[in-house]
C-alpha cells in the first residue's frame, strides 16, 4: 500500500478559475439562513422508544422521557413499558421518571383530568398517588371526575385507610362525605377508627354516609342504629330501618316501636318499622303491633279493626308471620279472617315459611 501512494498525484480536474470560484463560494456567506436546531425538534417519543429497543438508559434518553412526561404525552409510553420484560433495565430506569406522585397531580389537575393515562399509572405508583388524588378530589366539580378519582383512590386498597381518616375533618360536608365513601369502599377501616362522631354531622347526607359505613362494623351496630332511629332526616331514618328487616336487635326494638306507632311519621316508614317488628321476638314488638290493630269498639261492644291502610296490613302480615301462636295475636287475626275486605283477610292469612 505504501508503494501504491507513494509519489501518487490527482491533477486538478477543475480549471483554475474555477477552483478559484468554488473557494469563493465555500467561504462567502450564505444567500439563504441556516434553519435553526430547534426549527426541527428530535422526537422524544422516538429517543425513548430507541432506548427502549436498545435497552439504553443514557442521559439523552431520559431527557426525552421527561419531555414526555412534562408534554402530557406519556399514555403510548406507559403502554410501551407494560409490554417490556422485567429485565429490562432501559424500561426499570424509564418507570423511575414516569410513576411518581409529581406525575400523577399533574394528571390530576388537568381540565379535565387524564383518566386514561391515571388509570394505567396510578396501580403503578401504589400508595404515594393517593395525596395528590385525595387532593384532586376534594376539589372536583363535576360527578364524574369525583366518580373517577373514586374509583382508582378505592384501586390503591385498604394500605391508604389511615391517610384518607386524617382529613375527615374536612370544613367541606361534600370532602366528609366523600371520604366516607371511599372508607366504605376500602372495606378494612384501621382497628382505631370509628364513625360515630360523624353520624352527628350538622350535614344530613353525611350522617346518611357515616350510617352506610357504621352498618359495616357489628360491635357498634346497635349503637348506630338507636342514633340514626333518631335522626330527623327520613332518609337516614329509612336506612336505619331496611337495616334492621330481617334481624332486629332487642335493645333497638323500643326505637323501632315508636316510629311504627308516630302517627305524623311518613307512611313508608311506618310500614318499613312495622315489617321491622314482626321479625322480632321481643314483647315490645308484639305489644305495638296489637296496638296498630286496634280500632275500639263496635256498637255492640265487639273489638274492630281500624280503617283498612297501609300500616294496618304490614301490622296484620307481621302478627301473621311472628305472633300467629300467641293468644291476643289469634284473636286479631280472627277479626281480619272474618273481614268483608279482601285485603285484610289476605294480610291476617298464615305466612308461608321463609326458606
Amino acid at each position: 500500500m505504501r508503494q501504491l501512494l507513494e509519489g501518487w498525484n490527482l491533477t486538478d480536474p477543475n480549471p483554475d478559475a474555477y477552483g478559484a470560484a468554488l473557494q469563493r463560494m465555500a467561504k462567502a456567506s450564505p444567500l439563504l439562513p441556516a434553519p435553526a436546531a430547534e426549527a426541527y425538534p428530535t422526537e422524544p417519543e422516538r429517543i425513548a422508544a430507541m432506548g427502549l429497543e436498545l435497552d439504553l438508559d443514557a442521559a439523552p434518553v431520559l431527557e426525552a422521557v421527561d419531555r414526555v412526561v412534562v408534554e402530557g404525552r406519556a399514555l403510548r409510553l406507559i403502554e410501551a413499558l407494560e409490554e417490556m420484560p422485567t429485565t429490562s433495565m432501559a424500561a426499570g430506569r424509564m418507570w423511575e421518571r414516569v410513576a411518581t406522585p409529581e406525575f400523577v397531580r399533574q394528571l390530576a389537575t388537568q381540565d379535565p383530568p387524564d383518566f386514561k393515562t391515571l388509570d394505567r399509572l396510578v396501580f403503578r405508583v401504589g400508595s404515594p398517588a393517593a395525596d395528590p388524588l385525595l387532593d384532586a378530589l376534594a376539589v372536583a366539580e363535576s360527578r364524574g371526575a369525583r366518580r373517577g378519582f373514586l374509583g382508582l383512590l378505592a384501586r390503591l386498597g385498604p394500605a391508604i385507610a389511615p391517610l384518607v381518616v386524617t382529613r375527615l375533618d374536612d370544613p367541606r360536608w361534600y370532602v366528609t362525605r366523600n371520604l366516607l365513601a371511599l372508607l366504605e369502599e376500602l372495606g378494612d377501616l384501621p382497628p382505631s377508627f370509628g364513625p360515630a362522631r360523624w353520624l352527628a354531622h350538622t350535614d344530613a347526607r353525611v350522617r346518611f354516609q357515616a350510617l352506610k359505613l357504621h352498618l359495616k362494623l357489628p360491635a357498634e351496630h346497635g349503637a348506630a342504629l338507636i342514633t340514626a332511629l333518631q335522626d330527623s332526616d327520613p332518609r337516614v331514618v329509612r336506612l336505619a330501618l331496611a337495616s334492621v328487616q330481617h334481624g332486629c336487635p332487642a335493645s333497638v326494638v323500643p326505637h323501632v316501636a315508636r316510629r311504627a306507632a308516630d302517627g305524623m311519621a311518613p307512611g313508608d316508614l311506618r310500614v318499613l318499622a312495622i315489617r321491622a317488628l314482626g321479625g322480632s321476638k321481643a314483647p315490645a314488638a308484639r305489644d305495638t303491633l296489637l296496638e296498630l290493630t286496634q280500632g275500639g269498639r263496635s256498637f255492640l261492644g265487639r273489638e274492630k279493626l281500624p280503617p283498612k291502610s297501609p300500616e294496618l296490613l304490614a301490622a296484620l302480615r307481621a302478627l301473621a308471620a311472628g305472633w300467629a301462636g300467641n293468644a291476643s295475636a289469634r284473636r286479631v287475626l280472627a277479626r281480619a279472617a272474618a273481614s268483608k275486605d279482601p285485603d285484610i283477610r289476605t294480610a291476617g292469612e298464615p305466612q308461608p315459611d321463609r326458606p
